[in-house]
């Protein structure tokens, strides 16, 4: 679910019937904001979806009925599809316009909360000014905003500024700070930066390598399930990366990696079939 569309409050469940494009906390959130929202109401009306009853909608592209939830929107929420096919063809006859606009008044929401201190919103403007959703994309704003929710312990903003400090986007590139990011993040229980911890270790980025400490880091993501972490572990058993060549275990990491659905560790997995390993 989107934010509330009255105080922007996450996990808002009730959705105007009108439009289904905006949330509500309760009635009293959704009465406050209808001056504001009705004017676009309307227009997403005529473009959004149909509810048909409680189970079934149609397409917003196509008039198809679907059963339950089919692929909404994600920058609105107001419209709902078959497929992929079906929303870029309703998006570049129609809706695009009605998205923005929707976007667009979210964003101010998300801002007006960030801005008096909510380390979540801080993030979520971040998220907005990196996909462009209700405001021009803007690399350098999307690093500002993830670094505010960062330096307030937010681990998946801490990780986004890894990230970036890694790939220089919206800030020049610097491995020293992702690696030190990447480390708050992972120490913080984000299983990515604790799989991307364990990469800095492996190919010395940003600190000296070590491989024991790469094995370390990619254990622990992989016991948060996290499928590269999973694929990573086997690859060191493998390669006897930090660790003594023990291609049995190798074999139980990807085969765990491969069930999880990373295609490399399937790839391996084929090779090792075919060299009787």
């Amino acid at each position: 679910m989107p934010p509330c569309g009255a105080c922007a409050r996450a996990d808002a469940n009730n959705l105007c019937a009108g439009c289904r494009s905006v949330a509500y906390c309760d009635a009293r959130c959704q009465k406050a904001h209808w001056a504001a929202h009705k004017v676009v109401c309307k227009a997403i009306r005529a473009d959004a979806v149909r509810v048909l009853d409680e189970k079934f909608i149609v397409c917003t592209a196509c008039a198809a009925t679907l059963v339950g939830v089919g692929q909404r929107c994600s920058g609105c929420y107001a419209a709902e599809y078959c497929d992929a096919a079906c929303q870029l063809a309703h998006w570049k006859r129609a809706h695009k316009a009605v998205c923005k606009a929707v976007g667009a008044a979210a964003f101010v929401r998300m801002m007006a909360l960030a801005t008096a201190g909510d380390v979540v919103m801080m993030f979520n403007v971040g998220l907005a000014y990196k996909n462009g959703t209700g405001v021009a994309v803007d690399e350098r704003a999307a690093f500002e905003w993830y670094r505010r929710a960062a330096e307030e312990g937010l681990a998946g903003a801490q990780y986004n500024v890894a990230v970036l400090y890694e790939a220089g986007r919206g800030v020049s590139a610097d491995p020293l700070a992702a690696f030190e990011w990447f480390r708050r993040a992972a120490e913080s229980g984000n299983a990515d930066a604790q799989y991307s911890l364990g990469f800095c270790y492996e190919d010395g980025r940003g600190v000296d390598a070590d491989p024991r400490k790469a094995l370390e880091w990619y254990r622990r993501a992989a016991d948060a399930g996290n499928m590269r972490g999973l694929h990573n572990v086997g690859v060191c058993y493998k390669n006897g990366t930090g660790v003594a060549v023990d291609y049995h275990e190798a074999r139980r990491w990807f085969e765990r990696a491969a069930a999880a659905g990373h295609a490399g560790a399937k790839a391996v997995l084929a090779k090792l079939d075919a060299a009787g390993v």
